[in-house]
């Protein structure tokens, strides 16, 4: 018996993007079955966009409403027995639908899948990807994993919302993988379901981007721990300078694929890196901020 996939895309970059989104996924027979598609939006949907696809259902937010709380929304809408999580500036790959539904055949309650890059001309966006996205990129090992991409994710849906509390106010990966993880068993990684993130960057949009992201991470480590543990990790964060670039260039490297292209962006790479080092620090020392509400 064929399960039911509620596909669901956080679409806040622009109209565009999500047309090319929502082009990219075809049904795997020319026939999506019972599957829904639930696009999650704090954009104005163009009319002519929604005559395109009619069988997405639209929920539209506010503009001011983050990545995290548009995921939420969607996934409380979804019906399907798996919920599969993306955003709009990805693009799916051959047969995504179908390789998702065949991974879930097993009993992990969470899969992630490769993530590609198809914005392959600028060394920035070279960077971004690596930053965000290297350890996903192919080939990728089937088999347990300590963190699951948010552009593609996908979930028994009774598992997940089970811990539904855990993005009841928004759907931030770490903590809702890592309470999918102490209850319902380990993550689990699948090659086959490939998805090709599709952005260009400006350089202040993805230093800001960097830095609020990780503000945001350190304040969610730290919001229900010792204020102790706080300045621990505020000591240890000067280290991320270091760290996270060695960290970046050793994953790349181990995939023995788009070793010029890090060579290239490598300047980049360092300021991106800086900037989440300083974001991470930051979110330990002072909490959020205004960060939580610029999460992207």
């Amino acid at each position: 018996m064929s399960s039911r996939l509620s596909i669901v895309i956080a679409a806040w970059n622009d109209a565009a993007s999500l047309e090319r989104c929502l082009r990219s996924l075809p049904g795997d027979d020319g026939d999506e079955g019972d599957d829904e598609v639930i696009v999650s939006t704090n954009l104005v949907i163009p009319e002519g966009l929604r005559a395109q696809f009619p069988r997405v259902r639209f929920l539209v937010h506010a503009a001011a409403t983050t990545v995290p709380e548009l995921r939420s929304a969607a996934v409380f809408e979804a019906a399907g027995d798996i919920v599969a999580i993306t955003e709009d500036h990805c693009r799916f790959g051959t047969g995504w639908r179908q390789h998702v539904k065949e991974a879930h055949q097993g009993s992990e309650s969470a899969i992630g899948g490769p993530v590609e890059n198809a914005r392959v001309e600028h060394p920035l966006d070279w960077a971004v990807y690596f930053y965000d996205y290297g350890k996903y990129m192919l080939p990728l090992q089937r088999g347990p994993a300590s963190q699951l991409s948010g552009a593609n994710a996908s979930y028994k849906r009774a598992a997940l919302m089970a811990e539904s509390e855990s993005f009841r106010d928004g759907f931030f990966e770490p903590v809702v993988h890592g309470a999918l993880s102490q209850k319902h068993g380990r993550l689990s990684l699948n090659p086959n379901p490939v998805v090709y993130h599709d952005k260009s960057y400006r350089l202040a949009e993805a230093v800001g981007q960097a830095y609020h992201l990780a503000r945001s991470y350190a304040a969610l480590r730290t919001q229900y721990g010792a204020r102790w543990r706080c300045h621990v990790l505020a000591a240890g964060a000067p280290l991320l300078f270091f760290i996270l670039p060695a960290r970046v260039v050793m994953q790349v490297l181990a995939k023995r694929r788009k070793r010029k292209e890090l060579l290239r962006c490598l300047p980049y790479l360092l300021v991106l890196t800086a900037s989440w080092a300083w974001g991470e620090l930051r979110g330990y020392l002072g909490g959020a901020g205004s960060s939580r509400s610029r999460w992207r």
